[in-house]
């Protein structure tokens, strides 16, 4: 289980979804709140598990309460100010707790970003293509590292396996570098990443409508015009084309 809040720990969290959860749950709940959950997780099957991870993370997806995001990504200078001055204005138990919590979400953040980046262009989740590149998979092996290209430098069994790959393979690894990772025009980007982040919790057998899918896309601020998801018709077609373009990426990495 992932123990420390320190960012150059963001690889062990791509080693199994679980600690994903941990760290957000450290988060939004701190190091004491989070112990008794911490606990009752260990108990759990790791079907109990994951199921439990996807409730949080749909319940994070659905809720209306974002204050802490607005913290974390001040857009103003007035409100960047105003967070620096709460910061010091704290003594200097609080500055720990608030720091270590502050690395607590961009552990989740950094490995949450990655995983609905790597769902929304390959399908699969980040967390997935790292456990089958361990287990042998090269294409998966690919595939993970155009998404995080760090894991050649600091996850020990893609550094093994880069450092012993064939010529072939090289040539492999080598062309999946050299491809940006969003090679190709995205019509909607940011109405794609919704439907990613909606994939890596389980729906549409999580059971959004395509009207509540609609109050999701408002409630994240997207235009319907820009987006043309003017009604559920639109996002009928727009939920077709995602699902094209997701396999003709997935072909193209094989």
């Amino acid at each position: 289980m992932f123990q420390g809040p320190g960012l150059d720990r963001y690889m062990e969290l791509l080693e199994d979804e679980r600690r994903i959860g941990v760290v957000l749950g450290r988060f939004l709940w701190g190091e004491e709140g989070h112990k008794e959950l911490d606990e009752s997780l260990a108990a759990m099957s790791l079907e109990e598990q994951q199921a439990w991870l996807n409730e949080l993370m749909s319940e994070v997806v659905e809720s209306d309460t974002w204050s802490w995001i607005e913290a974390m990504f001040p857009d103003t200078p007035e409100k960047e100010a105003a967070v620096r001055r709460a910061f010091e204005e704290l003594d200097e138990e609080g500055k720990a707790k608030a720091s270590k919590q502050s690395a607590y979400f961009w552990l989740f953040f950094f490995s949450s970003f990655h995983n609905y980046l790597s769902v929304m262009l390959h399908g699969r989740k980040l967390t997935t293509l790292v456990a089958q590149a361990k287990e042998g998979d090269e294409d998966a092996f690919c595939m993970a590292v155009h998404i995080e290209p760090r894991l050649l430098r600091h996850h020990p069994v893609f550094c093994e396996r880069h450092l012993g790959a064939s010529v072939n393979f090289l040539k492999r690894i080598g062309n999946q570098l050299g491809k940006p990772i969003l090679a190709g025009r995205i019509r909607y980007p940011g109405l794609y990443m919704i439907f990613a982040m909606l994939d890596a919790v389980g729906w549409p057998e999580g059971g959004f409508t395509h009207e509540e899918l609609l109050d999701i896309c408002d409630e994240a601020g997207l235009d319907r015009f820009q987006n043309r998801i003017e009604d559920t018709n639109y996002l009928t077609k727009r939920l077709g084309e995602y699902r094209r373009w997701q396999k003709v990426r997935g072909l193209s990495m094989q």
